[in-house]
Parts: C-alpha cells; structure tokens; sequence
C-alpha cells in the first residue's frame, strides 16, 4: 500500500493541474493502468474542434480525440500542430471506444465550461481562415501525422458551432447541440451525433503518414 501510495503520489506531481485534471487521465498513467501501445493510422482519429468560440477565443478552443481502434493506446508521445505551432501533448492512454478532450485550459471558468481532461495551452491557436489540426506520434513536422484536419473561411454561421468530423465519410458538419455556459455548441467529451444535410463538402480530415 505504502508503495502504492507512492507511486501515484509521484504521478500527481508529474501532472500538474494545468496539465491534466481529469481522475481518469491520471488513473491511467499509473502503473496499474492497461497495457498501451502506439496509435498507428486510422486508429487515433480528430471527431471535434471548436475552433471559433462564441465570444473570446482564448482559452476556449479545444480538440476532442477519440480511439477507433481495438486496443488501449499510448499517448504519451502525442503531439499536435497547426500550420506554425508543433507542440507535445501527453494525455496518459486511452480505452478503445473512449474520447479525450483536449483543449487550451481546463479551467471551466475560462474554457466555457468544457469537460477538458488535458490542457495544451494558448500557443496553439486554430485560425478561422484555412486552418488546420494535425495529431501526431512525436513532433508532426518528422513524426507520424495520425490525422490531419483542414478547413476553409468560416462563416458567420459556424461562430459558436464546433465543427464535427464524421466518423464514416470524413466530412465536416457544425454541432447544433448547445454545451457550457458561454454560448457555444459541440457535444465535448460526449458522442457526436451523425451528420446532417450540412455536411461541408469543402472540409475534409485527410489520413496520412508523415515521410
């Protein structure tokens, strides 16, 4: 017991509350947590991006990840990108099935309320204008890119809606469902439901492995 005791007090002090909060992100980085390995393609997917808040932006972007693949996944190398900015995100490891919710903090008082497990901070920033979210195993500009998600202007109409990426074609469509306390729509650290008719044909999430 005592080692034990120890053993999860030294993760608490490796994760600081800025990092990862959750109770679950921690409970899997103890020892006693699931055998892991490394995500490989198709496995490791981008299902939700807020990427234009209603109101300020900063603080309230997030990306939810979700594990398509059969196993228990390792993501303590993840890392994710932008078009500029290319930074490590270790988020434990993830149950098949299950999403994690990445996001800039996981303060509901400046995220909108959003169920963050892991923080990544205001450095990496999605543009509202042909933008981009790359997820990685080691850094996305020599590692391997897992996803890869782009998209063109967004309008007026999408300021508030996170865009969701269908688990089927790929294809981009707007949340509806309302969440948080700061008039934002998305369903984060939930299952999204299928897309509708507003599917973007114009934003796609593209596959594909780093050279």
């Amino acid at each position: 017991a005592a080692r034990r005791a120890t053993e999860d007090a030294a993760v608490d002090a490796a994760v600081p509350p800025e990092d990862a909060t959750s109770r679950d992100v921690r409970a899997d980085l103890r020892s006693d947590a699931p055998s892991a390995r490394v995500p490989r393609v198709g496995e490791l997917v981008i299902d939700e991006v807020l990427v234009n808040p209603t109101g300020d932006d900063l603080g309230r972007e997030w990306i939810e990840i979700a594990n398509l693949g059969a196993d228990w996944l390792d993501l303590s190398g993840l890392y994710l990108a932008n078009a500029s900015v290319d930074l490590p995100v270790a988020a434990g490891s993830i149950a098949p099935g299950a999403l994690r919710l990445l996001g800039q903090s996981v303060d509901p008082t400046k995220n909108g309320a959003a169920p963050v497990e892991v923080a990544y901070g205001t450095k990496l920033i999605l543009n509202n204008a042909d933008g981009q979210v790359s997820i990685c195993v080691g850094t996305c500009a020599s590692g391997v890119v897992l996803e890869r998600v782009s998209w063109g202007t967004l309008g007026d109409s999408t300021t508030g809606h996170a865009l969701v990426i269908d688990p089927g074609t790929r294809q981009i469509c707007t949340a509806s469902a309302p969440f948080g306390t700061a008039g934002s729509f998305g369903t984060p650290g939930a299952p999204n439901p299928p897309c509708g008719p507003n599917v973007d044909a114009g934003a796609t999430a593209d596959v594909s492995v780093a050279d």
